[in-house]
C-alpha cells in the first residue's frame, strides 16, 4: 500500500482536510471533541488512554511511506472488527447507550433510536435496515404490539417520518421522470404532456376512489404504499399513486407520528400532504392527466426557484446556477439526470456502527441479526 501517493492532495480524498468534517461532527455530537472555540479541543467525554489503546500502531504505521501486506498481517490487532473487544469500543458504547441522560435530549432520541433499531432487527433481520425495516415498523401487527417498541417514544417519532418518506420518495421519483423525459430544447407544454400520457384517462376522485386503504379498522396505518396493486404499478403513476396515499394519511396518524410525519414548519408550504391533500380535492372532478400537467409546471416552476435560492458567484466571478434543468420562456432542457429515490433515514450507517460495537452481526445469509450483547440493552 503505498501511502504517500495515497496521501497526495486530489488522490484518495478531495477535501484539504480528508474526513475530518463528518468524523468531527460526530465526535462533537458525542462530547468527545469540543468544536466550541473555533478549534479541535478534548471534549468532556474523551477518555484519552481508551483511544490510544484503540489506536494502537495506527500512527506509526501512517507514518510509513509504504506497508506491505506482511507488516499488515501483524497489525490485525487494529482492524476495526476489534472494537467491540477493545477499550474504545467500551468508551463508544457508554456514549451511544448512555445510562444516564436528560430526557428528550440528543443522547435519550439515539439511545431510544438505537433499541428500536436492534428491537426491529431481533423481530426481523436485514440484508438492508433502511430498505427492509420501515415497513415493519409502520405496519407489522407484531411490532405494533411489541412491549419494547410500544414503551419508546421514538417509536411513533419514527413511523410518522417513515410514512412521509414514502411522500418525498414518490416526489424525488416523479421529478426524476420527468427529467428523464426532457429531449434537448423541449416545451413545458409537450413534457406535461408526457406525464398526462402515462396517467390513467379518469377524474381525480376516480382516481382516489380506486386506491387502498390507509388505515386497519382499528386506526393502525395499512400497508397501502406496498400492496400489490401499487407496487405492480409502472413510475409516473406509482409516485402519483403514493402522493395520494401520503395525502390520505393526513389526519389518520396518532399525536406524535403526525408530528414527525408533518410537523408545523410544513404548515402553508407546497408538496406537503396536506397541501396535495387540498390540491385533490379542488380538482376532484377533473381530468386526473390535467392534474398531472398542473404538477408538471407546479415542479418545474420550484425547481427554478430553488436553484436561484442556491446561486452563488463563485471565485472566478461566475454565477453558478445549481440545477440540473434550465427554463428559458416556455422551453425547458437538462443537463443531467435526477437520481430519484427516498431520504436517507441513516438506519444502514448506524448499523455499521452497532456491528461495530458487537450488537448486532452478519448471518450466515448475509442477514443482520441481534447478538447476545445487542439483546441485553433492548
Amino acid at each position: 500500500m503505498d501511502v504517500t501517493a495515497l496521501s497526495a492532495p486530489n488522490v484518495y480524498v478531495q477535501a484539504e482536510w480528508g474526513f475530518s468534517g463528518p468524523y468531527v461532527g460526530s465526535e462533537s455530537l458525542l462530547g468527545l471533541v469540543d468544536t466550541s472555540k473555533g478549534s479541535i479541543r478534548p471534549g468532556e467525554n474523551l477518555d484519552t488512554q481508551a483511544v490510544r489503546d484503540g489506536l494502537g500502531g495506527l500512527l506509526d504505521l501512517a507514518r510509513e511511506d509504504d506497508i506491505d501486506i506482511a507488516t499488515l498481517r501483524t497489525h490485525r490487532s487494529l482492524c476495526l472488527c476489534g472494537a467491540a473487544r477493545g477499550k474504545d469500543g467500551e468508551l463508544l458504547r457508554s456514549l451511544m447507550l448512555p445510562t444516564k441522560f436528560v430526557p428528550s435530549s440528543a443522547a435519550d432520541h439515539r439511545a431510544q433510536t438505537i433499541r428500536m433499531l436492534l428491537r426491529l432487527l431481533t423481530l426481523q433481520p436485514a440484508a438492508v435496515p433502511t430498505r427492509d425495516l420501515w415497513h415493519v415498523l409502520a405496519f407489522d401487527p407484531t411490532a405494533a404490539q411489541d412491549p419494547v417498541l410500544v414503551n419508546l417514544e421514538a417509536t411513533p417519532a419514527w413511523t410518522g417520518l417513515v410514512l412521509r418518506g414514502q411522500s418525498v420518495a414518490a416526489w424525488r421519483n416523479l421529478w426524476a421522470w420527468l427529467v428523464d423525459q426532457i429531449e434537448g430544447l423541449m416545451e413545458i407544454r409537450a413534457l406535461a404532456d408526457a406525464l398526462a400520457q402515462s396517467l390513467p384517462d379518469q377524474t381525480v376522485r376516480e382516481f382516489e376512489d380506486a386506491l387502498p386503504p390507509v388505515t386497519h379498522a382499528d386506526g393502525r396505518p395499512a400497508p397501502a404504499e406496498i400492496d400489490p396493486s401499487v407496487r405492480g404499478l409502472s413510475d409516473p403513476e406509482r409516485s402519483l399513486v403514493r402522493l395520494a396515499l401520503g395525502a390520505r394519511r393526513v389526519g389518520t396518524l396518532e399525536p406524535r407520528a403526525t408530528a414527525y410525519f408533518e410537523g408545523k414548519d410544513d404548515d402553508n408550504q407546497q408538496l406537503t400532504p396536506t397541501w396535495m391533500l387540498d390540491r385533490m380535492t379542488e380538482w376532484g372532478d377533473r381530468s386526473v392527466r390535467d392534474f398531472g400537467r398542473y404538477l408538471v409546471r407546479v415542479l418545474v416552476e420550484r425547481s427554478q426557484r430553488i436553484a436561484l435560492k442556491k446561486t452563488r458567484y463563485r471565485s472566478d466571478g461566475v454565477l453558478s446556477i445549481p440545477s440540473r434543468v434550465y427554463v428559458r420562456d416556455e422551453f425547458i432542457f437538462r443537463d443531467s439526470n435526477e437520481g430519484g429515490g427516498g431520504v436517507a433515514l441513516r438506519w444502514d450507517q448506524l448499523t455499521t456502527v452497532l456491528g461495530g460495537l458487537g450488537y448486532v452481526q452478519r448471518n450466515a445469509d448475509d442477514l443482520w441479526e441481534v447478538t447476545d450483547r445487542g439483546r441485553s440493552v433492548q
